[in-house]
């Protein structure tokens, strides 16, 4: 051959899509691409042949590599190699070089594709010796079915070898059935393995639980702090603090102790002489909301209670009004009012000396109390 060039051009293509995609066989991942032998029947245009040509049939081989570019795209590179009868002695040895684009079109469940290809490229002919090599572009239409990922492809494919150096001096189409064999192409680094839909190589939180939701790094979210990742948790806005299960929703647990009718409100806790709520209150309360509904029979008092500075008279103003700002505060949030009563106890009943800062401290607070039996 005089004209080798397009033949080393595929043959480059190939190799550096290959090295490109790292292939390696991985069972349950998408394949980049696929690459493969093909066989077949070249049915050769009867131009071919010399003066007073005839058509000829003669098998072909080739290889083809592929590389996704979506999920219904792909482009390819492949060659093939047929020999062709002459009038004269020897044969017409012709090697096709192309670059093109397939169109997917899935069948079923998607383990076939019927396809729809176009490529251009070039031919090398090589004539008998006492005849003139030549070099052709080409340009191709083909269709056909190929199995998804690694299997069988078929392939009916019309090619133009445009110009007018053959040997009578006329355009060539040749006509092409072919039938392949692809292995799928995967590259080691562009895996899943926790299918969080972020690549290993760039997943920062390669062992995420099936189902979470990640950021762009692959690592999961918990935006209500209860250690169950948002995706999986099925009940996403629990109160901080708040004990739940392995779905990420509150453990139901009885508000009040056995045998104990009265529940203190640690951390409920009011500004300075004033009823208004501190706001890291409202998570104490958040998790009372929730028994109340877990226990829905359950009326109860909200009692409110003062230390001994101050007269008796506003300490019991002040304690009633905080009651009242608890129970508005937990009627806000779903609870029925019928099922709450607020009452302010002043400084009547102390639990503690109040002769001491941290002794007024604790007599100062917010208590339950359940009513009935």
């Amino acid at each position: 051959m005089r004209q080798p060039g397009l033949a080393i051009f595929a043959v480059l293509v190939a190799t550096l899509a290959l090295l490109n995609a790292s292939p390696a066989l991985a069972k349950g991942h998408e394949p980049l691409g696929d690459a493969g032998p093909l066989f077949g029947v070249n049915f050769a245009d009867k131009d071919l042949g010399g003066p007073g040509g005839r058509s000829d049939q003669s098998l072909l081989i080739g290889l083809r590599v592929a590389r996704r570019i979506s999920p219904r795209w792909n482009w390819f590179a492949d060659g093939t190699y047929a020999q062709s009868g002459t009038t004269l002695l020897e044969d017409v040895k012709v090697i096709e070089g192309r670059l093109g684009f397939e169109r997917l079109f899935p069948m079923g469940q998607g383990a076939t594709n019927f396809f729809l290809a176009g490529a251009l490229g070039g031919a090398d002919v090589n004539n008998p010796s006492d005849l003139e090599d030549f070099g052709r572009p080409l340009a191709s239409i083909g269709a056909g079915f190929a199995q998804a990922g690694h299997g069988w492809r078929t392939e009916a494919r019309v090619g133009d070898l445009a110009g007018n150096r053959g040997l009578n001096g006329a355009d060539i189409a040749n006509v092409q059935l072919i039938v392949g064999y692809t292995f799928g192409l995967y590259a080691l680094e562009d895996e899943d393995s926790d299918g969080d839909g972020v690549i290993n190589s760039k997943d920062k939180c390669p062992n995420t639980p099936k189902g979470a939701f990640v950021d762009a790094r692959g690592c999961p979210h918990d935006s209500d702090g209860d250690g169950v990742w948002d995706g999986i948790d099925e009940c996403p806005n629990t109160p901080r603090g708040t004990e739940v299960d392995s779905k990420g929703c509150p453990i139901k647990k009885a508000l009040f102790e056995p045998n104990k009718k009265k529940l203190i409100l640690e951390g409920v806790n009011f500004e300075f002489d004033s009823a208004k709520l501190t706001s890291d209150s409202y998570a104490v309360l958040d998790r009372v909301v929730l028994a109340l509904q877990d226990w829905r029979e359950i009326r109860v008092e909200v009692g409110g209670h003062t230390d001994s500075k101050g007269s008796d008279e506003y300490n019991r103003s002040l304690s009633d009004r905080r009651a009242k700002a608890v129970r508005d505060y937990l009627v806000s949030r779903g609870i029925e009012r019928s099922r709450l009563e607020a009452k302010g106890y002043g400084e009547s009943e102390p639990i503690t000396t109040n002769d001491t800062d941290a002794g007024r401290a604790k007599n100062r607070r917010v208590e339950l109390k359940k009513l009935g039996d």
